[in-house]
């Protein structure tokens, strides 16, 4: 899940730095990515350097080239980018069509898929998480906890088939 922040934002007086993390109108960031980009205003590289000094994670990713980035900032390549970033899930077979999104809640957390492919999906996705499942189904409003989910050491596993939802 991510959002894209630009200067505006970063410069907004409204945009401020909360508990270590970045909080743009209701949303809250604890890691930013910044992209390859020819230029930052001032205003941006100091709100993002705050964010790095109040314990977010600010990582640059591409080349390390002649931008003044902030203070701060882990550079990393394209190709040692997942090294630092971990997915909300894993996927086994990897499925690059599953979009995962996650919301934090007060007692755990929410977590979003669907399938974007043109085709229905089949995998294994590991939740690393500690507390049970449960799946949720948004157009009955039915929830229950999956049979097939099982506790491993990396978190919880569910058997998931999604159909083609276009």
């Amino acid at each position: 899940d991510f959002d894209l922040i630009d200067d505006d934002v970063l410069g907004d007086p409204a945009t401020v730095i909360q508990s270590g993390c970045l909080r743009a109108g209701p949303m809250r960031y604890r890691t930013v990515y910044i992209a390859r980009c020819a230029w930052l205003t001032s205003e941006a590289r100091a709100k993002l350097a705050a964010f790095s000094a109040a314990g977010g994670q600010l990582i640059w990713v591409g080349p390390d080239e002649d931008v003044a980035k902030p203070d701060g900032t882990q550079t990393v390549s394209h190709d040692s980018l997942t090294d630092v970033v971990r997915p909300l899930v894993k996927a086994s077979p990897q499925q690059p069509q599953l979009r995962v999104c996650a919301r934090e809640l007060a007692g755990g957390r929410l977590y979003f898929l669907s399938n974007e492919a043109t085709t229905p999906l089949a995998c294994t996705v590991t939740f690393a998480e500690d507390q049970p499942l449960y799946r949720l189904d948004a157009e009955t409003a039915q929830v229950w906890q999956p049979k097939a989910a099982s506790k491993q050491a990396e978190g919880w596993q569910l058997p998931l088939n999604l159909p083609f939802a276009g």
